[in-house]
């Protein structure tokens, strides 16, 4: 393992430094001149929506409208004399076993609007449900995670994403259109004994569906787990070290998402470490190749990204076992002053620094920075950045 010495560190490429005024200054709100309104309804047929959000636009002129709402439909003020080509729905349903975000793309909305006059338009299509239905041998689904589309001629609708807290769940789709369908469930592998020897996250093979209108179509997805699918996983140990006394990061977050050789996705983990130098592992993952990243914070509300292209990605199946991935590097410390001039300049409420770690694209994992990150705050008053 390369160690990210302070000298690489103090070399690292500055991306960007933000800074947020809150100014006096005038505010210019959209100004209708020619008031006009949009009577739509939305969603699907059998659906009932607990939030929907609109939008309106695709108008030469750059004018557009949004609408957040509960239920199906909404009466919008929007620029009238004008035609609209797009239209945008987001809705979401809750439930006590899980939640939905339904997505809906107008392209070829064609809505004309008069000037003092309402459009009506429809957008509320035929609808019915995907059931999906998970068995599990050797243990049991605790969780699953759907997303779906299907689309036509200028509309195209996506599932991303539903959350279940079994692998059982009912999903809204558009009538007469095939619907593609992707998920992962996760499953607590029995021990043989009533308890839990571990759980872990499993892809479903991609599937179609095509339902009529208040139908149902139903897939269903057989599993089989048992103590070998516990024996794989990521293991490693987060730490920076070699930085001023008191500037010790004071936890740690790693998250890792997966894939297999063909790229279907196996989900994501992540885990939470207090203290510096401490361990992580995620057991029980499905074979394939895993992304890990890991995140240390400081006082100060300061956070380091940590380089993680060498290597980029870990190996994980039933031969490697416990695959290591530690991220274990030197720290170093960078300060300076940011100065603000101008009419404004004491309306500065508050503002950080980012730094990103240089790539160097002549060595195959990129260097010893690449994929690095740090964040530190500026204190507004002072103008310094906060190591």
């Amino acid at each position: 393992m390369k160690n990210f010495k302070p000298t690489r560190l103090r070399a690292a490429k500055a991306l960007m430094a933000a800074l947020a005024v809150a100014a006096a200054a005038p505010v210019l709100a959209d100004v209708v001149l020619h008031p006009g309104a949009i009577d739509a309804s939305t969603g699907l047929t059998g659906w009932t929506f607990d939030n929907t959000y609109l939008s309106v636009s695709g108008n030469a002129g750059g004018f557009s409208s949004t609408a957040n709402f509960t239920g199906d439909s909404v009466t919008m003020t929007i620029e009238g004399a004008q035609s609209y080509s797009s239209a945008y729905t987001q809705q979401y349903k809750y439930s006590s076993n899980g939640y939905v975000y339904f997505y809906q793309s107008f392209s070829s909305a064609g809505i004309a609007v008069p000037d003092g006059g309402t459009a009506t338009v429809n957008l509320r299509k035929a609808g019915g449900t995907i059931a999906t239905l998970v068995t599990v041998t050797g243990g049991a689904a605790t969780a699953s995670e759907y997303n779906t589309n299907s689309n036509s001629t200028g509309y195209s609708q996506s599932l991303n994403s539903a959350w279940y807290t079994s692998g059982d769940a009912t999903l809204p789709a558009v009538a007469d259109l095939t619907t593609n369908v992707t998920g992962n469930v996760t499953v607590a592998v029995s021990d043989g004994a009533g308890g839990v020897l571990c759980t872990t996250k499993m892809s479903l093979p991609a599937s179609t569906a095509t339902v009529a209108e208040g139908g149902t179509a139903v897939l269903n997805f057989a599993l089989t787990v048992g103590p070998d699918d516990c024996l794989i996983g990521v293991k490693g140990t987060v730490g920076v070290n070699n930085v001023p006394a008191g500037l010790e990061p004071y936890s740690a977050y790693v998250n890792t998402y997966g894939y297999t050789a063909a790229w279907s996705y196996l989900g994501s983990f992540s885990t939470s470490i207090s203290g510096n130098n401490q361990p992580y592992q995620f057991t029980g993952l499905a074979e394939g190749n895993y992304y890990v990243q890991a995140y240390t914070y400081f006082p100060n509300s300061n956070y380091l990204q940590l380089p993680n292209q060498s290597p980029a990605y870990v190996a994980v199946s039933q031969a490697t076992g416990m695959s290591t991935r530690d991220f274990i590097y030197d720290g170093g410390v960078i300060t300076g002053k940011v100065e603000v001039t101008g009419p404004y300049a004491d309306q500065v409420q508050w503002g950080n620094t980012t730094f990103g770690g240089n790539y160097d694209y002549t060595q195959p994992d990129y260097g010893p920075a690449a994929g690095g990150y740090a964040q530190g705050s500026i204190d507004a008053i002072l103008g310094y950045s906060a190591r």
